[in-house]
């Protein structure tokens, strides 16, 4: 019995001596807020492709569900969904939209639309002074 205290002494009082490690900054994981700018970049930089739904030939990367743009378009959506931003904000990061249509009735504020797929799909962010930014999309389902 005597052996078994012993042991958990040392082994105890070894784990007390024992140097800390310090966490590998290689393997920290980046706040998502810190992926925007990343992600804006990239969405600016598709919307200059040409695709099936405006106006060139069928662009996997363009047109495809799950394809580089759609993926982009999720990842902003959770990005900025319940952001407080103003529409310069947004234009800013993300371009001019390519429509602008008033927000829901009895709201003051408008919804700015970016397309994916044309008017067949597209991520709409509804801006209402003083509230945070909703992010939505419409699918066709055709």
């Amino acid at each position: 019995m005597w052996r078994i205290i012993l042991g958990l002494c040392l082994f105890l009082g070894g784990m007390a001596c024992a140097p800390q490690r310090q966490p590998d900054p290689q393997r920290v994981t980046p706040s998502p807020m810190a992926e925007l700018p990343l992600k804006a970049e990239e969405f600016r930089q598709l919307r200059t492709l040409k695709g099936h739904f405006t106006g060139g030939t069928w662009n996997a990367d363009t047109d495809a569900f799950n394809g580089k743009r759609h993926q982009v378009m999720l990842a902003l959506e959770q990005l900025l969904q319940d952001q407080t931003l103003s529409r310069a904000e947004l234009v800013a990061l993300l371009g001019e939209p390519d429509a602008v249509r008033p927000a829901p009735e009895g709201s003051a504020g408008e919804q700015l639309i970016y397309f994916w797929r044309g008017w067949h799909d597209y991520l709409f962010f509804t801006l209402i002074e003083g509230q945070p930014l909703r992010a939505e999309w419409y699918f066709a389902y055709e």
